[in-house]
């Protein structure tokens, strides 16, 4: 895994060897100085830049950020009309270990109070599995029974909407989440 220094080094090369790139900023938990560092800590960075249609034109200058296991460009994720272009992210894993932040959000009314009339019993069921209690260990078998079912699903819909859905993806972040979770195995 890159070391901090490292990722900050290379982030801030790239802003100061393209001309396009007018300032950088790293936000989230790494830029918070209350926030206890933790190696599994994404980076949050924004680039401000003067073009971003030539970014958006060809996506191989992230190339230089490394190897990846996984890309998410949310705004190509929409179906229908797609919104502005000025802005644009780039959810990445790295094959080091290094990331960006990942998110999916689904409401099904506060506190999920509609959840139970909008799927099946089944589904339900496996959902509530996925909520630990306090216990460490049943904390990470909660989230492996949930990538499991988000995978499952994910392979449903994708197969329902005439979509591709890349296995090849849900296999990485499995072995990101046990790489993890074998890191804080050792800790303890």
């Amino acid at each position: 895994m890159r070391s901090e220094e490292e990722i900050i080094t290379l982030i801030l090369n790239i802003a100061k060897n393209d001309k396009r790139v007018r300032a950088v900023l790293l936000n989230g938990s790494r830029a918070n100085p209350n926030v206890k560092k933790d190696r599994l800590q994404d980076f949050d960075i924004v680039y401000i830049v003067t073009e971003i249609k030539t970014f958006l034109n060809d996506h191989d200058w992230i190339n230089i950020f490394g190897e990846r296991l996984i890309l998410q460009m949310p705004k190509e994720m929409v179906i229908g009309e797609k919104s502005d272009d000025s802005s644009f992210q780039y959810l990445m894993l790295f094959k080091d270990g290094n990331r960006t932040k990942t998110g999916f959000t689904v409401s099904f009314g506060k506190d999920g109070r509609n959840m139970r009339g909008l799927i099946s019993t089944d589904l339900y069921e496996k959902i509530l599995s996925t909520y630990p209690d306090s216990n460490t260990e049943n904390t990470w078998n909660s989230l492996f029974r949930m990538t499991e079912l988000f995978h499952d699903l994910a392979k449903k819909i994708a197969n329902r909407m005439n979509f591709n859905y890349n296995e090849n993806e849900a296999y990485n972040v499995t072995g990101y989440l046990k790489w993890a979770h074998d890191i804080h195995t050792q800790k303890s």
